[in-house]
């Protein structure tokens, strides 16, 4: 019996019941039961509707190749989340060695299981250095339309006693958005001079091209950096900031 119902699922295991015309109850007989109404015509003789085997959901299902084989991942996606991976190293600040602990490889096996996590040299070595490139083609035609433009420049002290400056330019990009880009950062001595200053800001935006599109440049009232802004020839604009913070303290 098992046999027929695996193997020979088309076999009906159940012999049809015929039933003669003559024999046959009529329906419309109020005295006949509704169950009569279960057979079927089959010429001269009526067949009872009986199970004939299993049914279709019961049937045995084939195994599909693709449930052993898994589709590789395209280059074009896999290139797409490596780009996706380096910037979240770098807008969010987090270490290159992320790429190599276990609950974040867990994390993408499960959400693309044939994708190949780069190391932490990949990142550093090539990846970071394409986006870069990428980027700076970016802003290098942003820059080019732009007519006009301000830059910002402010020195600090780090917890290990060293001093910092740093130039970032503001402009508006062809579709009128605000666009702020750190141009430098160096580390120099307290005692450098409002004319090391000028050199450092005017080195940096030659190397950018736009040293005749500057409109103004806002720092705070240091007098060496006052003092570098004058000497570039650029219209010099005191921090709002630093200065309201210096008139409440003096109140």
């Amino acid at each position: 019996m098992r046999h027929l119902k695996t193997k020979h699922v088309t076999v009906p295991l159940k012999r049809p019941l015929l039933v003669n015309d003559d024999n046959f109850d009529d329906p419309s007989d109020p005295d006949v039961p509704a169950s009569t109404s279960a057979f079927v015509s089959t010429g001269s003789s009526r067949v009872v509707s009986e199970a004939a085997g299993p049914s279709a959901s019961n049937l045995p299902k084939q195994s599909a190749i693709t449930q052993y084989i898994s589709k590789p991942i395209s280059l074009t996606k896999s290139k797409a989340i490596d780009l996706q991976i380096t910037k979240f190293i770098v807008k969010h600040f987090h270490p290159f060695s992320l790429v190599e602990e276990t609950e974040f490889r867990n994390l993408i096996k499960m959400l693309a299981p044939n994708y190949v996590v780069p190391s932490r040299k990949t990142i550093s070595n090539s990846l970071l250095i394409q986006m870069y490139e990428s980027v700076l083609d970016n802003v290098k035609t942003d820059l080019h339309d732009v007519t006009a433009l301000s830059l910002t420049t402010d020195g600090w002290t780090s917890i290990n006693n060293q001093h910092y400056i740093a130039l970032t330019v503001h402009f508006l990009n062809s579709e009128t958005k605000l666009c702020s880009i750190l141009f430098g950062c160096i580390n120099y001595n307290e005692q450098c001079t409002s004319v090391e200053l000028a050199k450092f800001l005017m080195a940096t935006v030659k190397a950018w091209n736009i040293e005749h599109k500057i409109s103004a440049v806002v720092t705070d009232n240091t007098a060496n950096i006052v003092g570098a802004v004058k000497k570039n020839n650029w219209r010099h604009v005191p921090c709002f900031v630093h200065v309201l913070n210096i008139g409440i303290q003096m109140v």
